[in-house]
């Protein structure tokens, strides 16, 4: 986290420093990414940047934290209906992150990058936030196995893991910035078209 510097810096000066990261995060790799250009971005001297944070990693701890803590705002209302089918509420969670990703797209690329390069931080921090999903998803489908909503002979673990993989990210390669209706609608009919093969199956009767 950052240092209490950095918080007393003022709020056009703290954005500036996260937004020239953000920049960086969301077009390199982590491994890729340097210091320099981004103290340079942020027109900052070097000893001041290690007033406000240890390190590379400090720094891109935070921006992943500010990321999720931004997502979350937008998945919460996904999150809080409990009275949908289990399905119909993991559809909306995705179209929740369809939004998000429209009006943040530097963030989901950054996330994008994390969870296509597989480094240490991504076992460290996605790693345990997608375990953490799967025991969410789990306990609902438990529960909707129970209501007799879902079959009884679905492996709720299993289930879990393949829907939390489907949510992790929203792909980015039908987000068109320049027509984000139009991106809306083509992710939009993936996700249905992924929901409705969960919920018919595979299986010609």
């Amino acid at each position: 986290m950052p240092k209490q510097t950095f918080f007393n810096l003022e709020m056009k000066k703290r954005n500036t420093i996260i937004e020239s990261a953000i920049n960086e995060f969301s077009e390199k790799n982590y491994e890729q990414v340097h210091l320099s250009i981004i103290i340079k971005n942020a027109h900052i001297p070097r000893g001041s940047f290690y007033q406000y944070f240890e390190d590379k990693k400090d720094l891109y701890m935070y921006i992943l934290d500010i990321i999720k803590e931004k997502k979350m705002t937008y998945l919460s209302d996904g999150f809080n209906r409990s009275d949908i089918d289990f399905l119909d509420q993991i559809e909306l969670l995705y179209e929740l992150g369809i939004i998000f990703a429209i009006d943040y797209p530097k963030y989901v690329k950054v996330f994008d990058k994390l969870l296509n390069n597989k480094n240490d931080i991504y076992h460290q921090l996605i790693a345990q936030n997608l375990e953490m999903a799967v025991e969410y998803y789990q306990a609902i489908i438990i529960k909707n196995i129970e209501l007799g909503k879902v079959r009884a002979d679905i492996d709720p673990k299993t289930l879990a893991q393949i829907v939390s993989e489907l949510t992790s990210n929203v792909t980015i390669q039908d987000l068109d910035l320049n027509n984000p209706k139009e991106s809306y609608q083509k992710m939009k009919a993936r996700i249905k078209h992924i929901i409705n093969i969960l919920r018919k199956g595979i299986q010609n009767e």
